[in-house]
């Protein structure tokens, strides 16, 4: 029996296609890896994105609600300057606020006194009355206005007793030639709207 030798072209084609298919099972894994690193760059860039996005949608809320609640304590200012305050046209005002924007929770005006000792007062846009063991005067939204005067100031956000997320914001400035932390606006936006 005759051994035959392969072929130059037999092996030459062995080694070709050997080389092929390595080349090509090379190229295949460093495009998987390449893709995957382009891949997370991708999504490394469009999460950055987002949340750039997303922290100058929540700067622009606060600017609202800071304007807003500006607003509401300059409109307030007279009604809160006379003598007795004028507690139904405060209501209405705000109540007006309220309706105008939806993520203002209750928006009310309070003086330094406890609301329910004498010279002390609350009024909600909504009508509504705190308890007697409230007191406005330990508020967070309270302290934080009184460390921060002539500012809008906002509280931690917290959960409120019907479970919505909530921050404050406080206005103390002095708009109507009262003295300063006599008398303030305040108002709860929702944190958790779908917005």
């Amino acid at each position: 029996m005759k051994h035959n030798k392969p072929s130059f072209m037999f092996l030459f084609t062995a080694v070709c296609l050997g080389s092929i298919l390595i080349t090509t099972f090379s190229l295949f894994f460093l495009s998987i890896v390449n893709y995957r690193a382009v891949s997370y760059k991708h999504l490394e860039t469009n999460i950055t994105e987002q949340v750039a996005r997303m922290q100058a949608r929540v700067i622009d809320r606060f600017r609202e609600w800071s304007n807003l609640i500006s607003y509401a304590a300059i409109a307030s200012s007279p009604f809160m300057a006379a003598e007795p305050v004028d507690t139904q046209a405060l209501q209405s005002l705000f109540k007006r606020f309220m309706d105008a924007q939806p993520d203002f929770w209750h928006i009310y005006a309070t003086n330094n006194l406890v609301w329910n000792k004498p010279g002390g007062y609350v009024v909600y846009g909504n009508g509504r009355m705190p308890n007697d063991s409230w007191d406005n005067t330990t508020r967070n939204w309270f302290v934080g206005a009184k460390q921060n005067p002539r500012k809008v100031a906002y509280t931690e956000p917290y959960i409120a007793e019907n479970n919505d997320r909530l921050t404050s914001a406080t206005d103390n400035r002095d708009y109507g030639g009262a003295e300063l932390y006599r008398k303030g606006v305040c108002s709860n936006q929702r944190l958790n709207s779908e917005e």
